[in-house]
């Protein structure tokens, strides 16, 4: 497993401005916030795309966050955490699969 600032200084190397979070569920990973504050800190811009299941109101932020909203014929409509959606800020973003 990689320390954080390991992550920073190899992403250093891409010389990417731009950093996107995804998985599987990036909050799965009790390191997910704090990766995100210091790509933040480092000056990228962060995006962080989860499920929508997990609580998204601990991300720093300045992070957009994009969450998949499942819909009643994925079934799995009973995984979302609605409350999500009052997390947002006007730059995150909503995504639907139909």
């Amino acid at each position: 497993d990689l320390e954080i600032f390991e992550i920073l200084d190899q992403v250093r190397t891409y010389g990417c401005p731009l950093v996107e979070v995804t998985g599987g569920e990036p909050l799965i990973q009790r390191e997910t916030p704090a990766l995100i504050q210091g790509l933040l800190d480092a000056g990228f811009k962060v995006l962080m795309e989860t499920n929508g299941s997990l609580d998204i109101g601990y991300v720093d932020p300045r992070c957009i966050r994009i969450v998949d909203v499942k819909c009643p014929s994925s079934g799995e409509v009973e995984r979302n955490d609605l409350d999500n959606l009052r997390r947002l800020a006007q730059r995150d973003e909503v995504k639907f699969i139909l």
